[in-house]
């Protein structure tokens, strides 16, 4: 009988044992999950910043979108610290939009010209509740003054297209 019992108990500590194994590799494996977490959040895309005077901001204008049902605004302003106005006419006093635009990607090509990835959060005046989110693909000129941009609703545009009817041109106001 003595030996069922060191038998048990053997088998007691056997079991404990494994599981203390079990429960020691565990360790390892959560903390690894943990921190592959955590690369990945701090892999995901974060805005870039962007230099107040970099030629993305100011006022740009476009007097072929000045007519009344136009898709376009005929000015903009976007300012460094995020935000765009957009006015329906040039003259006009009173923004009849807002955005909120964050730069995800920011890059200069071989002729010096200026790309951004831009993603947009705007909404009406009229209907503030009512936002609109939008992925820009916008180029600024090397002289800074054209700035070409095409939005899409789901994510960023590959190339600019003329021929795209979300494609839209504006002119730096100096």
């Amino acid at each position: 009988m003595a030996n069922r019992d060191n038998t048990k108990r053997s088998s007691s500590r056997r079991s404990l044992l494994f599981y203390d194994l079990h429960a020691a590799a565990a360790i390892p494996a959560v903390f690894l999950f943990c921190l592959i977490f955590l690369f990945a959040i701090g892999c995901a895309t974060r805005p870039v910043a962007v230099k107040p005077d970099d030629p993305l901001f100011g006022t740009w204008v476009n007097d072929q979108h000045e007519k009344p049902g136009s898709p376009f605004f005929a000015r903009k302003v976007i300012s460094p610290d995020g935000r765009e106005l957009n006015y329906d006419f040039i003259a006009d006093s009173e923004p009849s939009s807002e955005c909120h635009n964050t730069i995800d990607k920011m890059w200069t090509d071989a002729e010096g010209n200026h790309w951004y990835h831009i993603h947009i959060i705007g909404w009406q005046y009229t209907d503030q509740d009512l936002k609109v989110e939008r992925f820009s693909l916008t180029r600024v000129n090397a002289q800074g003054t054209v700035l070409e941009q095409l939005n899409a609703k789901f994510d960023y545009p590959e190339e600019l297209s003329p021929t795209d009817v979300n494609y839209t041109v504006f002119y730096k106001k100096e």
